[in-house]
């Protein structure tokens, strides 16, 4: 019974509970995978306003902020709001090339 305990269920039980982990890993991965790409659409449509749609709508960007933080309204500006803009945009590629190294290390099994 011992032995039967050890060499046939106990396996089971741990290719189950393997299997399920990896299951959950492939999960998270594809969910990460649809965020990511949802962030770079953002930041595709902000790089956009960026370099066209801010002519039209200069200070669009601007009033909002006024009007959602309007404790802060003196020390907004376009300067600020540009900087900003511009952090996102490095640390959008900088989760791209986190992403690109984490599927080549994926891609190595």
């Amino acid at each position: 019974y011992i032995y039967t305990l050890l060499f046939v269920f106990l396996p089971c039980f741990y290719i189950i509970h393997y299997n399920t982990i990896l299951l959950y890993y492939y999960l998270l991965y594809i969910i990460f995978h649809k965020l990511l790409l949802l962030f770079y659409i953002i930041i595709f449509i902000l790089l956009y306003y960026i370099l066209f749609l801010h002519i039209y709508f200069r200070y669009f960007i601007v009033y909002i902020l006024y009007f959602l933080f309007p404790i802060y309204s003196n020390y907004i500006s376009l300067y600020n709001i540009y900087c900003i803009f511009i952090l996102l945009i490095f640390l959008c590629y900088l989760l791209y090339y986190l992403y690109l190294y984490h599927s080549l290390h994926y891609l190595k099994f």
